[in-house]
């Protein structure tokens, strides 16, 4: 119950952190060595350092605000340390533009998980 409750958070601080434009909160969520293929037209991006591009260099400036309306958070386990997570978004942009959205997710939990209890990065 803890792991999903984990998760739900997760997705929950991506939008959040995406929306009010809390690059720290957003930043949280993603592991050192993780990789965010957007597509197109925006590309793929790796490291916290391509974290840091896609969002202060290329998303945030392209729309003034977001709204990221998430529904149907579906999450399932694969095994004790593995799960597969998946939601509808209805984003929204300043210009009125609409997008329906899947976001699909892979949680691995990592052996310093285990170690200490901290926020655990989605991606």
């Amino acid at each position: 119950m803890e792991s999903r409750s984990d998760i739900r958070d997760l997705a929950s601080d991506y939008c959040h952190g995406f929306d009010k434009r809390d690059y720290d909160r957003f930043l949280s969520i993603w592991w050192p060595d993780c990789a965010w293929d957007i597509g197109p037209p925006f590309g793929s991006f790796t490291g916290h350092e391509g974290i840091h591009t896609a969002v202060q260099e290329v998303l945030w400036p392209a729309w003034k605000e977001s709204h990221h309306l998430t529904t149907n958070l579906r999450i399932e386990f694969i095994d004790a340390d593995n799960a597969e997570a998946m939601c509808d978004v209805d984003c929204r942009m300043h210009d009125c533009r609409c997008y329906l959205l899947r976001y699909a997710a892979e949680k691995r939990r990592r052996m310093e998980d285990r170690k200490e209890k901290s926020h655990d990065p989605l991606f």
